[in-house]
């Protein structure tokens, strides 16, 4: 069984639905016996979302996925081996509503899709799609609408029936044509072409018509097609080129309802209707015959393919069964739905004994012919090659190569050669190294040559398994840890940063430097966990960009408003002077404009400027007093007043644009506070990270019981200067003895006793009982 949306063999009994469920199915058949070397078992499949999934029967793997339509896929029928109909409308509540109808002819090759009927507007539904066995012709039936015959060769409508032709309820080419005679007589015709070739020359138009293209014009054969009315009336009508012509038709069976399919092959002739009644023609013994089949309305019927084999396959609505024709009426087997499966929505089949079930649960089920079992040997669809995926480790090899990829301070050297002693089964260090084995080289050689230590090493780790968060945890870990390498000053209340004291209320020049110019910023993917010379600059440049994009007079005033607060004055104040003088708020901006000019060279009216921003800001017209706030130099205040109507985002972002390093990471404690007690553990670590509290982001990481990361993290933090070996703080003891604990947990038994024996006298305890266990196992 093949699952749509995840493309993986299944066994009977585990079933999962796909993404987007299964409506039609259609299977490509070979069009002559010349090409079976070139014939793939393709079989199309429609979907509710409007895609068309092309599968390899043979092998059992999505071969392509086409989006087609915008609505359910209602019907797919082959054009030839590269290439399908297909139609779709939106679902509709009555019988009698009209839609808009989407036909397209797709090549699966380029995935290239040509619209048909592009015309048409708001119609009936179409009904049904039958192409034509030498693939010439094709016939679209609307519901309670009209009868099309198209040309599938030139794409163009040869003929609409008029609307008084019958409503047609069901109908079926027929695979008897006049192909063979028509080649008969064309190499008849290429014999005298070769005997007199002078005469035929001197005949033709032009004198130059190539003997291919005459050919391809003579050979137009006769096909037929039969259909049944809403009285169960049967027709039988002939197509030659353009020329339709009516043929026989014949009166319904005593006891045959409203038919509803009709399946044509060989001189056989089936019609199911409503209540479940087959009626049979045999054509070349001119009999006819009404079996019951006893399950209910005939919804579809194929014919297995193969010469002489008359396997007939129905879908009913509770079920399916299989007959064969060639012995009379024989019940082969069937299926009760949904006492024996899940709803059977459509079906065909993979091969002459291979019947296949579109089921309402997503999945294509080949069957066997007794329709119990759809097994499939797992060595057929075994992949060639191994599946890099580290996941799909054991949970205690997963944890533990992790930890021996990030750090083996327990061991004199560094080497990625494991064995059992490392704490891995037999099953499990196989899959190890044939993980390690395809890992990339680039990082290879940098776990072997790593320069900046373990937590270098946890970031390659991370990448490894595919750990998002751990990448952006490891990534801001690594540079505030390098920073603090290149800069060992101690952050506190007296340190002048950025060129600007955080005590001055006057230092309005809120421009920053950058410290660390040969050092690689962080991506603007990780915005305020930056440096703040990065994020300044990041937010000055979109600034800029949202200037030279402004189009009407908000998007000026919330520009204008943005240069204010990141200290842009001069820019600000053109930006103001630029106000229109019918605009309602010229004489406000000008003031404004006045205002901000005048701050820049005096500060004597500060107090009444900061008494009018509070009462701005208690009156709602909060971003107003945080403008004047900000033109004071009190952006510590600016923010605060932020904090305290819950604007966060927009504190953080103040803070880390324009105050100094004190004042910023004030407000992004409260911050990192903040999404802690919502639930936004992870964020909150990432925040404390960028501040460089360290021992606060290994509390936070041991109460979420992460305590390799936490101990890992600490380990770098000893190799970049940040704590000595030495210290034993006991949050540092409680870090290393839940570590040793989880990794004695997992099989390491050897990082655990190296561990506790490193930690003295506070490890000695655990360390007598690790020795004690090791022994016992």
């Amino acid at each position: 069984e093949y699952n749509c949306g995840g493309m993986r063999m299944l066994v009977t009994g585990m079933l999962t639905g796909a993404a987007s469920p299964l409506t039609v199915i259609r299977m490509c058949p070979p069009l002559t016996t010349r090409n079976w070397q070139q014939y793939a078992p393709l079989m199309a499949a429609g979907t509710t979302s409007g895609l068309v999934q092309i599968f390899n029967m043979a092998t059992g793997a999505v071969d392509k996925e086409l989006t087609v339509h915008s609505y359910t896929v209602r019907g797919i029928e082959w054009t030839n081996l590269t290439s399908f109909l297909s139609f779709a409308y939106p679902n509709v509540n009555t019988s009698q509503a009209q839609v808009r109808n989407e036909l397209f002819l797709t090549d699966t090759l380029t995935g290239n899709s040509i619209a048909l009927r592009t015309d048409k507007g708001d119609e009936p539904p179409i009904d049904m799609v039958r192409v034509s066995p030498l693939k010439q012709y094709f016939v679209l039936i609307m519901k309670d609408g009209p009868f099309e015959l198209w040309d599938l060769r030139n794409l163009c409508i040869l003929r609409t029936m008029p609307k008084k032709f019958p409503s047609v309820t069901a109908l079926e080419w027929s695979p008897i044509h006049n192909l063979k005679s028509l080649k008969k007589k064309l190499a008849s015709v290429e014999e005298k072409e070769q005997a007199e070739p002078t005469n035929l020359a001197a005949t033709a138009p032009g004198g130059d018509l190539s003997r291919g293209e005459s050919s391809e014009k003579q050979l137009i054969a006769r096909e037929h097609f039969v259909f049944s009315d809403s009285e169960s009336q049967l027709y039988h009508f002939s197509v030659e080129g353009n020329i339709v012509r009516d043929g026989i038709k014949i009166p319904p069976e005593t006891g045959v309802g409203t038919v509803t399919c009709i399946a044509f092959k060989n001189d056989q002739i089936v019609q199911g209707d409503v209540d479940g009644m087959l009626n049979i023609w045999d054509l070349k013994a001119r009999t006819s015959k009404n079996i019951h089949t006893g399950r209910g309305w005939i919804r579809k019927m194929r014919f297995a393919p193969g010469k002489g084999n008359l396997k007939l396959l129905i879908l009913y609505s509770d079920g399916v069964d299989i007959v064969d024709l060639k012995k009379q009426y024989e019940r082969i087997s069937q299926l009760k739905c949904p006492k024996d499966m899940v709803k059977v929505l459509d079906i065909d089949w993979a091969a002459s004994d291979k019947p296949v079930l579109a089921t309402q649960d997503g999945c294509l089920r080949i069957m066997d012919m007794t329709l119990a079992a759809s097994y499939s040997s797992l060595m057929d669809y075994e992949l060639q090659d191994p599946i890099y995926c580290p996941s799909l480790l054991s949970t205690n090899a997963a944890i533990n190569l992790e930890v021996l990829i990030s750090s083996q301070f327990w061991k004199d050297t560094y080497s990625l050669d494991f064995t059992v002693s490392d704490g891995f089964t037999e099953q499990d260090l196989q899959a190890v190294k044939e993980h390690l084995y395809m890992m990339d080289e680039e990082q290879l050689n940098c776990l072997q040559h790593c320069t900046l230590g373990t937590a270098e090493r946890c970031l390659i780790a991370s990448q490894f398994f595919g750990d998002e968060y751990g990448v952006d945890f490891w990534t801001v870990a690594l540079y505030y840890l390098h920073t603090y390498k290149l800069d060992k000053v101690e952050m506190d209340q007296s340190v002048t940063v950025d060129g600007m004291n955080a005590g001055s209320p006057s230092a309005l020049d809120t421009k920053r430097i950058n410290r660390y110019p040969h050092l690689q910023p962080l991506d603007t993917c990780y915005d305020v966990l930056c440096d703040p010379y990065t994020y300044q600059r990041v937010q000055l440049e979109r600034v800029c960009l949202h200037e030279n994009k402004r189009g009407d007079y908000q998007h000026t005033k919330k520009v204008i408003q943005q240069l204010i607060l990141l200290g842009e004055m001069d820019r600000a104040v053109q930006l103001l002077l630029e106000t229109e003088l019918d605009n309602p708020s010229y004489y406000t901006d000008a003031i404004k404009a006045c205002l901000v000019a005048t701050i820049q060279s005096t500060g004597a009216a500060q107090s009444t400027i900061k008494l009018v921003a509070t009462n701005l800001i208690a009156n709602g017209n909060i971003w107003e007093g945080v403008q004047l706030l900000c033109l004071i130099g009190k952006g510590l205040d600016a923010c605060r007043y932020l904090l305290s109507y819950n604007l966060w985002e927009s504190a953080v972002w103040l803070a880390k644009s324009v105050l100094s390093t004190h004042e910023t990471h004030e407000v992004m404690r409260k911050w990192a506070d903040h999404l802690s007690s919502n639930g936004q553990k992870r964020k909150a670590v990432l925040v404390m990270l960028s501040m460089g509290q360290f021992d606060r982001v290994v509390e936070c990481l041991g109460a979420q019981r992460l305590h390799a990361r936490a101990a890992l993290l600490l380990q770098a933090c000893r190799e970049f200067g940040v704590y000595t070996s030495t210290t034993s703080h006991p949050l540092f003891i409680a870090v290393e003895l839940d570590f040793a604990r989880l990794m004695f947990s997992v099989g390491n038994h050897q990082a655990a006793l190296a561990l506790t024996q490193r930690l003295g006298e506070a490890g000695q305890q655990l360390h007598k009982e690790f020795q004690i266990l090791s022994e016992e196992k």
